[in-house]
């Protein structure tokens, strides 16, 4: 369990504070990068299922033709395939008025099942992960 810091605390007791969040992508302890997701991303508990915690997120296109978001079925070293080994650490916390940030880890997630999206005009990824 991640303790934030008394600043945090303080932070949240005042009502008034910035919210921020954000989504890493790792491959064991070698950090990818931070991947740009879309509303509604959301990290949920159920104390009824074997794994307790479980990530949804969607992360738009880039554009087309070439999306590096988009894992191909036939390329399982593409970043968002499950089969890459590669894993999901989302974030919340605070943006300070001194413009820093304090973020609380929410776990580790494994992607399970890539969603494709395509409008014709754009693409995007729902993915869903499991906190290991």
């Amino acid at each position: 369990m991640w303790i934030p810091s008394t600043r945090y605390l303080a932070e949240i007791a005042t009502g008034s504070y910035a919210a921020v969040s954000k989504i890493e992508l790792w491959n064991g302890d070698v950090f990818i990068c931070t991947v740009p997701f879309g509303p509604g991303a959301q990290v949920t508990v159920d104390e009824t299922r074997q794994v307790r915690r479980q990530l949804t997120c969607t992360v738009p296109s880039r554009g087309r033709p070439k999306d590096e978001w988009i894992p191909r079925p036939d390329s399982p070293t593409d970043l968002l395939n499950p089969l890459s080994g590669n894993e999901l650490r989302p974030y919340r916390g605070l943006r300070y008025p001194d413009g820093s940030f304090e973020y609380i880890p929410l776990g580790v997630f494994g992607m399970t099942t890539p969603s494709v999206q395509d409008t014709g005009s754009t693409l995007s990824v729902s993915i869903t992960g499991m906190d290991r």
